[in-house]
């Protein structure tokens, strides 16, 4: 079996990639290395997809179309190309459900897949997670927990804006070794509720052709936000 990895060389990517050689899976990449037209070969030599690829902190927030939107649209349209059925996973996040320029993409990225598998029947999941933390995350990045911990151990002040706020979290590992690959049950949180008949119909702003994404501003971090870094 391929499985094919968008985002392989970031926080997630790198933790899952371990875990998936464990089973002997033979894992396909895509990263910042790759060109846009590196993903119609890879796409079919796949079996399945892990699209952990996305834009959390970017300079301009165009960037959140640019990857986290039209990434998954270019995504879609070649598994659509191939034929054939090719499950994939989508690493969304909690902020899918707020209004902020973030949280919109991931939803408009949910809306992609919804329409794919509403269109052809391809399996899809979609995975919300909330504050990833564990090995290899980045501080002042993507975990409020790597940078408490750095900010502690080299004796730096930390911030703590609402002290009443409970804070959703998720271990590195127990998010890696949660996927349908092996037949395993996986938690699909995404809220369905708030991906109606209209939503699914609606087309996302913006379109950008896939050989026309510019790959400058293709971070391929796969890492997902958490709100409160």
């Amino acid at each position: 079996m391929n499985v094919l990895v968008t985002g392989s060389n970031g926080f997630i990517g790198k933790n899952l990639i371990i875990h998936l050689n464990e089973l002997n899976i033979n894992v396909l990449t895509y990263t910042r290395k790759n060109s846009i037209q590196d993903l119609p070969d890879l796409i079919k030599k796949s079996n399945f997809i892990i699209h952990l690829a996305g834009e959390n902190r970017p300079k301009d927030e165009k960037n959140f179309n640019i990857v986290n939107v039209q990434l998954t649209k270019s995504i879609c349209e070649l598994i659509r190309s191939t034929g054939k059925h090719i499950p994939i996973i989508l690493a969304s996040s909690i902020q899918a459900a707020f209004d902020n320029a973030y949280g919109k993409s991931k939803l408009d990225a949910e809306l992609i897949l919804k329409k794919l598998e509403s269109d052809t029947g391809n399996p899809i999941h979609i995975y919300r997670l909330p504050g990833v933390f564990g090995k290899w995350c980045k501080p002042d990045y993507n975990s409020v927990v790597a940078t408490f911990c750095h900010n502690i151990s080299n004796n730096l002040s930390i911030q703590v804006n609402d002290s009443s706020f409970e804070l959703s979290l998720v271990y590195i590992d127990d998010v890696v070794e949660e996927h349908p690959i092996e037949g395993a049950a996986f938690d699909e949180t995404a809220d369905d509720s708030a991906l109606d008949e209209q939503a699914l119909n609606e087309q996302t702003s913006n379109e950008i052709p896939i050989d026309e994404v510019p790959l400058d501003e293709n971070p391929l971090d796969g890492d997902v936000e958490d709100p409160n870094a």
